[in-house]
């Protein structure tokens, strides 16, 4: 055996333990820094005959001589939702790893030019970190953090995996459905991050107190495609509502967003229309009964707010509600 085999024999679980507590210490970063969406955070010793490999071109090129300075030995790969979130989490593993260099892969393309897009980081533990006594044997050991999206990632590993085996040539007609996928996956991260921005800006829309207004502008965004939906609080007074809503302790649009069944309009629309429609007085209390009808008559239901018809118990019923005949007028 020579001495390469046994450095790496000898190392390999040393660097796996290093991998494990890096894996740690980036997983309990990412949870306190709450504004970042994540997947995945995976780690790799590389395999014994891609190491020997590299180690022998690297020598060859002068990049380094020894297998301690190959920093992608062991590795980590932080996986985002979203392009943004790569520059979020490349700021906080500098703040807390000693990064001796930084590559953004895909400033290493040209302008029109595709393909892997993530940023590499070569690291090692701070020195603090490295002196705790369950860190000192990783003291001075090297290893790089890629920083990429799902959609990148999943490139990358059939790229890496299935297209380029050593000694295999595409050709030019898969090559070039490749480098299209890669730009049509590249399209893709914009799109979701204009989504995430549409859906943070919704959610801001809704941290809002609930009033008349909002309530009715909310329902008719979100349920003004059911045929029979009336932007009208009906014969009951729009304040009346308002007033069972912070009841049942719902002064937000966004809790008011909780309560709703996720699948309402499906399951609704298999329920003949009403004939006289349905006001937004309707939906509003509809979702407060069944989300939790005995906690409705207790708290916020009122004489005066009227009974209800065949029209909400077969609403009620489609929703595992059952309310007694004394809640009921005729109709």
């Amino acid at each position: 055996m020579d001495d390469i085999a046994k450095w790496y024999i000898q190392k390999k679980p040393v660097y796996e333990s290093l991998l494990e507590a890096v894996t740690g210490i980036i997983k309990s970063l990412l949870k306190r820094e709450s504004t970042v969406r994540y997947y995945l955070v995976q780690s790799r010793v590389k395999e014994y005959d891609k190491f020997e490999a590299k180690l022998s071109k690297g020598v060859k090129d002068k990049k380094y001589a020894q297998p301690e300075n190959m920093t992608d030995f062991a590795a980590l790969r932080v996986i985002c939702y979203l392009r943004q979130d790569k520059e979020i989490v490349a700021g906080l593993l500098h703040d807390n790893f000693n990064v001796i260099k930084r590559e953004d892969k895909s400033l290493d393309r040209g302008v029109d030019e595709i393909g892997y897009n993530a940023i590499h980081l070569d690291a090692m533990l701070k020195e603090d970190r490295a002196n705790l006594p369950e860190h000192q044997r990783y003291k001075h050991l090297k290893f790089e953090i890629q920083i990429t999206t799902i959609l990148q990632h999943t490139y990358a590993e059939i790229e890496h995996d299935l297209l380029y085996k050593p000694s295999n040539v595409l050709p030019f007609e898969i090559q070039h459905s490749i480098n299209n996928t890669s730009k049509e996956l590249e399209s893709l991260d914009e799109k979701f991050e204009r989504i995430m921005e549409d859906v943070d800006n919704y959610r801001k829309e809704l941290d809002v107190p609930i009033d008349s207004p909002s309530l009715r502008k909310y329902l008719l965004k979100n349920f003004g495609d059911i045929p029979d939906f009336k932007t009208e609080f009906g014969s009951v007074r729009d304040t009346y509502v308002v007033d069972q809503l912070r009841s049942m302790g719902i002064n937000t649009l966004a809790e008011f967003e909780k309560i709703i069944p996720p699948n309402f309009k499906e399951r609704y629309r298999k329920i003949p229309p009403d004939k006289d429609g349905t006001y937004v007085t309707g939906l509003a209390v509809w979702f407060l009964i069944i989300h939790d009808h005995n906690k409705y008559f207790e708290k916020a239901y009122k004489q005066i707010y009227g009974g209800f018809n065949s029209h909400d118990d077969r609403v009620f019923k489609e929703f595992g509600v059952e309310l007694t005949r004394d809640k009921f007028e005729c109709d």
